[in-house]
């Protein structure tokens, strides 16, 4: 008897590459959450729409599109909330399964919960504040649903510390495509049919403005998100917004070599200052990695910052260093 592999490289080979597209191995399906959100907006979830949708095919089989959205669905959303910002003290945890629609709902309660309220007066008005901006968020969260590569099993996780909450998707992002790209607006879908279905449905915006919004969410707050990306992962780290400091050594840990990080909304001399603090000497290529940009960037970056008075240079040819 083949096994699931073996059955899924069978489909692939007759499908195609989209994950989404593919035939779905469960064809026992109910979209009893999936008809509640769809009658929410005064829409039909019947077979006419799955197939419109790419729910179905002509032959009225399921896809994984339709897989993702039943009530069937085991791909989870994983929430665990840590004392201070570390993960030495873990205190609560929750999972959320089912239709993605019913995991978005239940995964933002749960860090709605956590996005306390703070007061402060000016003369004689109350003004209340959150920790976390609702809209920053609700597109963190939208991002890690819309985005990421259902072809791994493992969970999207989310972790809450005293400073900020992490929103770890799998999937980093799609070939071709760099942070800074996607910063800009460039957009990409890994997962079209999905995005299609959510914008429909109002949940999304047009492509590539999410993380756009993140940013904006932040315009006046001196902490700015953070976007870490690897080839298998993508990152987003929200500040606490009412925290004195965010843990440095958190955001830009990149003991193997292969991470991205990229500052939003700072200037990318921000970012090689941060790295220069935590490491004392840098060279080009760590520049082109940790920011994501390409050799001809990083070269314009360092010689506009060493030009300044920022950095100082030191060496030259293949030995050339930076320092502050």
């Amino acid at each position: 008897m083949p096994t699931d592999s073996a059955i899924r490289q069978m489909i692939k080979e007759s499908d195609g590459d989209s994950y989404e597209a593919m035939r779905s191995l469960e064809q026992e399906l109910t979209f009893a959450c999936a008809e509640k959100e769809f009658a929410r907006h005064g829409l039909e979830l019947g077979q006419a729409q799955m197939k419109t949708l790419g729910m179905l095919t002509q032959e009225n089989i399921f896809t994984n599109a339709a897989y993702l959205l039943s009530d069937q669905c085991t791909v989870s959303i994983k929430l665990a909330t840590f004392a201070g910002s570390g993960r030495l003290e873990f205190q609560d945890r929750r999972e959320c399964s089912g239709s993605l629609f019913a995991q978005l709902e239940k995964a933002y309660a749960y860090i709605d919960m956590h996005n306390k309220n703070r007061s402060s007066f000016q003369g004689l008005y109350r003004i209340d504040t959150r920790d976390y901006p609702e809209d920053a968020l609700r597109e963190a969260l939208l991002n890690c649903c819309v985005h990421r590569d259902y072809a791994f099993s493992a969970s999207t996780l989310v972790s809450i510390f005293e400073d900020r909450m992490e929103f770890v998707s799998v999937g980093g992002l799609v070939d071709g495509i760099a942070l800074e790209d996607v910063l800009l607006g460039l957009s990409v879908c890994r997962n079209p049919k999905l995005a299609a279905i959510f914008y429909r449905l109002d949940l999304i915006e047009a492509y590539g403005t999410g993380l756009r919004k993140i940013m904006h969410a932040y315009d006046k707050s001196e902490r700015k998100p953070q976007f870490q990306v690897t080839g298998n992962a993508f990152k987003i780290i929200l500040p606490n917004t009412s925290s004195s400091a965010m843990a440095v050594d958190t955001v830009c840990e990149n003991s193997a070599g292969a991470s991205t990080l990229y500052s939003a909304m700072d200037k990318p001399e921000a970012a090689v200052m941060s790295m220069l603090e935590a490491q004392g000497t840098i060279v080009r290529s760590e520049v082109e990695q940790q920011l994501g940009i390409s050799q001809a960037s990083a070269i314009r970056l360092l010689k506009y910052m060493s030009d300044n008075g920022m950095i100082k240079r030191v060496g030259s040819g293949k030995a050339t260093r930076y320092i502050k």
